[in-house]
């Protein structure tokens, strides 16, 4: 048999190198045995190679020891206490969430959260003390007084931080919410957004090292993301008596003042209904407690 080294194919190899050796010249064999290595080593980095293409997605959302998702997802946070839903990247090179236990504001929040860099989240946990590193922070107040978001800002400045505000106010509207958006100058940078919905005040905070940093970089599409679920419990209207008695006497005559005095203490005392229905279908329905 011939065979030359250019036409060499696997099963030729493996015929000349099963050959005995008196057959083959010890020079020959050698090379034959070095290249059928080789293209067996290549067979077999070729093999792992596509055990790795083929298995890259289950790789890739493997946890690691910190138990953060190596990939990179949306992921929708719901609040439905509090009537706040929003959408966040999360992963090792985007964002982890901690929700963050009631703290002592006076108002104290309702719910808090934090969304912070995963490498710096990490790096906080590997360390003791110290500050905080830029994140987004999520604080949602009950609005008791339905005051708009100016007025919570100026009736609460140290939770909205609006004595370190380096900007002017900025009125806006966020997904529906009144709102209102200024930037601080503390610790780090930060644009506060104040929104009211419904019977809650939401106080976001975006804090960053400088505007290449991620957390501000990514900001944006996550407040456009923010969907309000809460809407204000129907108020009850109260009348007072003694204004409805009063009213009716624009559409009622009498001979003296004397007797339109006595009319309205009747009605106030009730001997009057009729006024009351009256007053209370002008005002659009029967749901005005008198």
């Amino acid at each position: 048999m011939v065979v030359r080294i250019g036409e060499c194919t696997p099963g030729a190899i493996l015929y000349i190198i099963t050959l005995p050796s008196r057959y083959i010249p010890f020079s020959m064999s050698h090379k034959f045995l070095v290249i059928g290595v080789a293209q067996v080593l290549v067979l077999v980095g070729i093999f792992f190679a596509l055990q790795v293409y083929f298995n890259q997605d289950t790789l890739v959302t493997t946890p690691n020891e910190s138990g953060v998702p190596l990939d990179m997802a949306m992921e929708q946070y719901e609040m439905t206490d509090v009537g706040l839903t929003f959408s966040y990247t999360r992963g090792a090179d985007a964002f982890t969430l901690v929700e963050l236990p009631p703290d002592d504001a006076v108002p104290a929040p309702v719910r808090t959260v934090r969304l912070v860099p995963t490498a710096d989240y990490l790096a906080e946990q590997d360390r003791e003390g110290g500050e905080g590193s830029p994140a987004w922070v999520v604080r949602v107040f009950n609005n008791d007084q339905q005051l708009n978001p100016t007025q919570w800002v100026a009736a609460f400045p140290q939770i909205a931080n609006s004595a370190l505000a380096n900007t002017t106010p900025v009125p806006m509207v966020i997904s529906g919410a009144e709102a209102v958006t200024y930037r601080t100058d503390g610790l780090y940078p930060t644009e506060v957004f104040v929104m009211t919905n419904a019977d809650f005040v939401y106080v976001v905070e975006v804090s960053f090292l400088d505007e290449t940093s991620l957390t501000y970089t990514q900001y944006l599409p996550w407040i456009q993301s923010f969907i309000f679920t809460a809407h204000q419990a129907p108020t009850s209207l109260k009348a007072d008596p003694q204004v409805v008695c009063e009213g009716a006497l624009a559409y009622m005559t009498f001979p003296s003042s004397v007797e339109a005095e006595a009319f309205v203490a009747a009605c106030v005392n009730g001997d009057h209904p009729e006024v009351f229905t009256r007053y209370q279908e002008s005002m659009g329905g029967d749901d005005i407690a008198i």
